[in-house]
């Protein structure tokens, strides 16, 4: 799946939770059938808001295929009442070389301006969405899901999806079965693009699994463990 996987803007005016705590989270990697390694990712409550750190660590036959480490840096801040996306850097290697791409909001101009020199202009009332990990999923009303366009965005570009009805389902893990909410959303102008993100239900809605198809291929993460 590469950077994107390895390597979602709150619009409703109620947050699933008051806040998201502190901890780790732990995830195997796979790129259909292949073992790509393993996914890191640190939740961090700031002043502002939240930093999200992510780490992909390739297993040796991941980086036969080009995987390589990266990490991602994602950072959420408070915006008019609510948590928004506001900047993310992802620094790692490709083909020998190392690598720095960035993303920011400027909201003084309104557009998301990245590193390369491209910028996107923000339409009012416009959703956005992180493609590093989904921490602004974990904030939202369910209810509030289905038939809704948001833009997700990487350190690379912004493309549109659509979401799906959320439907309620087990899913079996490593770190063991839970009660979920499966999120599928479908990019816009592709629809066989998809993402979809198993939540758990309760008070710490972390994602269980998450499954990304691109161009028909699949990388899936699945939780393995937590911790502070």
């Amino acid at each position: 799946m590469g950077a994107a996987l390895l390597a979602l803007l709150l619009w409703a005016p109620a947050e699933r939770a008051a806040a998201i705590e502190d901890q780790v989270l732990r995830y195997k990697a796979l790129y259909g059938n292949i073992n790509a390694g393993r996914l890191e990712v640190s939740i961090h409550r700031e002043e502002a808001g939240y930093r999200v750190v992510s780490t992909g660590k390739p297993s040796a036959l991941a980086r036969l295929f080009r995987f390589n480490k990266y990490t991602t840096t994602t950072r959420f801040v408070r915006h008019r009442g609510e948590v928004a996306l506001d900047s993310g850097t992802t620094v790692g290697r490709a083909r020998g070389d190392e690598f720095t791409r960035s993303f920011r909001f400027n909201r003084t101009h309104d557009r998301i301006e990245f590193s390369d020199g491209e910028h996107s202009a923000i339409a009012p009332g416009e959703r956005f969405e992180a493609a590093a990990f989904p921490l602004l999923l974990m904030l939202r009303p369910v209810e509030t899901l289905e038939g809704a366009r948001v833009r997700e965005v990487s350190a690379w570009r912004a493309r549109e999806y659509i979401y799906q009805q959320p439907v309620e389902e087990i899913v079996e893990t490593p770190a063991g079965g839970f009660s979920s909410w499966k999120i599928t959303r479908r990019r816009a102008s592709r629809p066989a693009d998809s993402v979809t993100v198993w939540l758990k239900q309760g008070d710490n809605p972390i994602p269980l699994k998450i499954a990304a198809t691109r161009k028909g291929r699949t990388g899936t993460l699945l939780l393995t463990g937590t911790g502070t």
